[in-house]
């Protein structure tokens, strides 16, 4: 009987040893997640990398509460587990030091991330407000350039037409001169006979020259037409 009560003593021992070992080995991945995370968070490396901090700083917020949730429940597996063995009490106890310092440091660093992301924020939105002023002002520029272009335009159709009507009074003023020379001339020859006369005898020359001319002309086109379609 003895012998019995020492073998399952001793398989009850061996299977508390290796849910002891599990449980450890998984508590110290726990820990090396956390102070991953940790140094994620200490180094910034949110703001730098994404393009939306604010939901990656909440993502590993939630990653780390998870693990020291975990943390939390494998060391009460483990303080269940342990014997007497100074080994096994000194690593519980290291642990809860551990988990003391995770929550506290956790704590410090989600102080320090909330001012970062206030200030990223703050420092988001003065640059949209400045990119929106930046883009308004060039609107703005651009509207002014193009009221210059119009009022220059405006100006140079004022200067045209003002050039216009100074060339329509010019020649008016010239027509009325050669108007008034033209009846001088003519009253003049018609106070002289002979002039009058050998005015007309050109006038009627003029004419007949002007009617051969528009015969011959009449002719040749006369002419080549006929030989262009016979």
């Amino acid at each position: 009987n003895n012998n019995n009560n020492n073998n399952t003593r001793n398989k009850n021992n061996k299977k508390m040893a290796t849910e002891w070992d599990v449980k450890l080995i998984r508590a110290r991945q726990l820990q090396g997640n956390i102070e991953k995370n940790f140094q994620v968070l200490r180094d910034e490396q949110p703001f730098r990398d994404g393009n939306d901090p604010m939901r990656e700083v909440h993502r590993i917020y939630e990653d780390i509460q998870t693990d020291l949730d975990e943390f939390s429940s494998v060391q009460k597996e483990l303080l269940q587990l342990q014997d007497d063995s100074r080994s096994k009490m000194s690593t519980i106890k290291s642990l809860a030091h551990k988990e003391n310092n995770f929550y506290r440091e956790f704590s410090q660093i989600k102080k320090t991330m909330n001012e970062h992301l206030d200030r990223h924020e703050l420092m988001a939105n003065t640059n949209k407000r400045i990119s929106q002023h930046e883009s308004v002002s060039a609107s703005e520029s651009l509207f002014m350039e193009e009221a210059d272009h119009i009022r220059n335009s405006h100006q140079t159709i004022d200067d045209v037409l003002h050039l216009g009507h100074n060339v329509k009074d010019a020649l008016l003023y010239q027509g009325t001169l050669i108007q008034s020379m033209s009846s001088r001339v003519v009253s003049t020859i018609e106070k002289f006979p002979v002039i009058n006369n050998l005015t007309k005898h050109i006038n009627i020359r003029s004419k007949k020259n002007a009617v051969v001319l528009g015969s011959v002309i009449a002719g040749c086109i006369l002419f080549s037409l006929w030989y262009i379609l016979y």
